[in-house]
This record gives C-alpha cells, sequence and structure tokens, in this order.
C-alpha cells in the first residue's frame, strides 16, 4: 500500500515560531453604588460621604470616651447595655440574651465579635452601605429619594456610630422589601431577613412571621388580617397579664411622670386595647415631641446637653417619622393592600401593645414606607401582590 507523502519544509520548522498568547482578563462589572446620571449622582455620593465623615467625627469626639466612660455625653441608647453585657457573655444566661422583656443576641454578638468601637462602626457604615445597595437592586425604586429619606432621619447618626439594634432593623426591613418585590424570590433571602430582623428584635421575626401567615389565610383580604390582630391582643393582653398575676400598676415606677400612657395601659388591661390603639401609635411616632412646651420652654436643655440621644436625635427622628408617615398618607399611598405598608402596621400595632413608649421601634415601619414612598404607584384591580408585577398596572 502507498502512503500519502509528506512535504514539509525546514522553514517551517524551524523559523514558524507558535503565536504569541494573548492574556484575556475576566471582565470585572463596574462597582457603582446607584446607577444615576450627571449631577444627581456626584451630589448623593458627596453628601453620603459627607454623612460619613461627620459620622467619623462624632465618634472619635464624644461616642469613644463615653464607651470608655470618660464622658457622660451619651449617644446611643442602650449602647452601654450592651457592652456591658458582651463582656459578660461568658456569664449571661443564654435566656437573657433573648427574653421578652428584651433581646441582646444582635449587639452582643457584633460586639462580641469585633470587641471594639471602631470595628463597630465600621460594621455598622458597611451594613448601612449594603442596605443602600440592596435597596437600590429594586425594580423602579427612586434610589435618589430613598437614601435622602435615610440620611435626614436624625436617629441614623447613632445608629452608624454606636452599638445598636437599628441600623440591624434598617437592613432587616430593606431585605423583607427586596423579598416583597423579587418576581422569584430565594429561600436564602428569606433565611438572611429572619436571621437580621431575629438580631434585631424578636418581636420584628414574629410579626414577619405573622405576615407570611396572613399571606396564607388573608391574601386578598389584609384588612381582615389586621382587625383580626387587633382582636387577637385585645383578648389574649388582660388574660395574660391575669394568668401570669401582673398588674399594669407594676410599671408604673418605670413610668414615673408617665402621665397618658399609664391611662392607656390601665384601659388596654381591661380589654380597652382598640381604644388605646390610635394614641398608643401616635405616642411612638411622637416621643419625646408629644411634650413640646419643654421644648419651646427651653427646659429639655436645663441641664446642658448630656444625653443628645434622648434630647436630640430622638425628638429630631420623631419628627421625620412623622412627616414620613403623614406624607404617605397625604399621597394616599399608606393602602393595606400594599405590603410594605401591611407589614409595617403590623408592627405598629404589635409595637402598641406593649406598656411602654418605644420610638425606636418605628425605625424598622419607618423604613418600609420610605421605601413605598419610593415605588411608583400602583393600583391593584384583583388583589395581587407586589410580588406578582404581571398583575400591577402603573397609575398614570
Amino acid at each position: 500500500m502507498r502512503l500519502p507523502s509528506l512535504s514539509v519544509r525546514l522553514h517551517d520548522l524551524v523559523f514558524r515560531l507558535p503565536a504569541t498568547p494573548v492574556l484575556r482578563l475576566p471582565q470585572v462589572a463596574k462597582i457603582r453604588m446607584f446607577r444615576l446620571r450627571g449631577v444627581e449622582e456626584w451630589v448623593l455620593i458627596a453628601s453620603i460621604f459627607g454623612y460619613l465623615a461627620i459620622c467619623v467625627a462624632v465618634y472619635f469626639g464624644y461616642v469613644r470616651s463615653w464607651i470608655e466612660g470618660d464622658s457622660i455625653v451619651r449617644i446611643g441608647a442602650d449602647s452601654d447595655r450592651y457592652w456591658a453585657a458582651a463582656k459578660a457573655v461568658g456569664e449571661l444566661d443564654s435566656d437573657k440574651l433573648v427574653s421578652l422583656t428584651g433581646n441582646f443576641l444582635g449587639p452582643v454578638a457584633i460586639a462580641y465579635l469585633f470587641r471594639d468601637g471602631i470595628f463597630v462602626m465600621v460594621f455598622n457604615i458597611l451594613l448601612f452601605g449594603l442596605a443602600l445597595k440592596i435597596a437600590a437592586s429594586i425594580p423602579n425604586l427612586y434610589k435618589v429619594r430613598f437614601a435622602c429619606l435615610m440620611l435626614l432621619n436624625a436617629e441614623l447618626l447613632p445608629s452608624i456610630t454606636t452599638l445598636n439594634k437599628e441600623i440591624i432593623a434598617l437592613f432587616a426591613s430593606v431585605l423583607a422589601a427586596k423579598y416583597l418585590t423579587s418576581v422569584r424570590p430565594t429561600k436564602l433571602l428569606l433565611f438572611w431577613m429572619f436571621l437580621f430582623a431575629f438580631l434585631a428584635r424578636w418581636e420584628q421575626a414574629f410579626v414577619l412571621a405573622l405576615f407570611f401567615l396572613q399571606r396564607l389565610c388573608f391574601r386578598r383580604r389584609p384588612k381582615a388580617a389586621v382587625w383580626l390582630l387587633i382582636a387577637a391582643i385585645t383578648l389574649a393582653y388582660p388574660i395574660a397579664f391575669k394568668l401570669l398575676g401582673v398588674s399594669s400598676s407594676l410599671f408604673d415606677a418605670i413610668l414615673a411622670n408617665g402621665g397618658l400612657i399609664t391611662s392607656l395601659n390601665q384601659i388596654q388591661e381591661n380589654f380597652g386595647f382598640p381604644l388605646v390603639l390610635a394614641p398608643k401609635i401616635l405616642m411612638n411616632l411622637a416621643g419625646r415631641l408629644a411634650s413640646l412646651g419643654d421644648y419651646i420652654s427651653g427646659s429639655f436643655l436645663a441641664n446642658g446637653l448630656d444625653d443628645p440621644q434622648q434630647q436630640l436625635f430622638q425628638p429630631l427622628g420623631c419628627l421625620a417619622y412623622m412627616i414620613v408617615f403623614a406624607w404617605a398618607f397625604w399621597k394616599g399611598r399608606y393602602r393595606m393592600d400594599r405590603p410594605l405598608i401591611l407589614l409595617a402596621t403590623l408592627t405598629l400595632i404589635i409595637t402598641a401593645a406593649t406598656p411602654f413608649i418605644q420610638p425606636r421601634y418605628v425605625y424598622g415601619p419607618y423604613t418600609l414606607v420610605c421605601l413605598e414612598l419610593c415605588l411608583p404607584r400602583v393600583r391593584r384591580s384583583d388583589g395581587a401582590y407586589l410580588r406578582q408585577p404581571d398583575r400591577l398596572e402603573l397609575s398614570k
């Protein structure tokens, strides 16, 4: 058999070198916090970095010396209790970390992990930045407005500079909004949402569980779910107090000069929760602003500005609460058929059931209402939820 001839030129063997390999780096996506254009982008970025610079200055000027015990000027609300609990974490019973009267788990875990206030502040900044990034990924969300509403709430400054629950509650609320606005939400997102809600407050995780439960039972009747929750608290609150042998007068010593809140607690103890619900929600929204005379007369500065948390940040934060909630009502955006509004409402109802005024508990609902105000106006024709955009129609 004849083999085919091979013709190979010496020139090809000796002088033909292999092609020089081309190094191709993988394409890296541009990291941009918000997809904006023009002046808006630069103004927003400058505002965020300027705000963070103020936070750093406040930390080194006041917070650090307060943590070390060299100053009495208090920026954070319960930060000292969280640091003390973190130092005694080996001696602290697990049931004291999460109980009916408090939840130290999230702040104590952060303090135990980072050990130093500066690292806690860095963690808070990263968590806030991640919250903005996640919010920016929500379809059709007006990112600039949401970022501004967050920056304009005075409670954000102590939330970033101190060990606290509010920054965790903000992050959990953004995760909840992301889950509810996702066409195909993942189980991993659901897990992180519940985890951070529980780390913030067990009540926030409980409200989330109630929210998803009512979606199964009252999907097209959210108002029925709200009324059922009010009825359940109306019956359960006094019965629980009687079974435990506890009277609302027990809190009178804690609520010294409480005035109206003590009277409302007595009415609530006698199956009057529907009567006191609206006043207690308003008191949680207003906080110390309910005592407006103290600010008009200037008596709130009688001892100087030694407690900025109570004298400055909380009242200004409550002012932001009232403006945003009033804006939502005025624009007709506070509707129970909106998932974010319904979740915020359930949280406000659960918070109103407690015998104390807790303005900081409104920070999560405030975030949800801000997110709702930054979404396009929609109308529903068949009771569909926000997670089903094919059934939603933008209002003109």
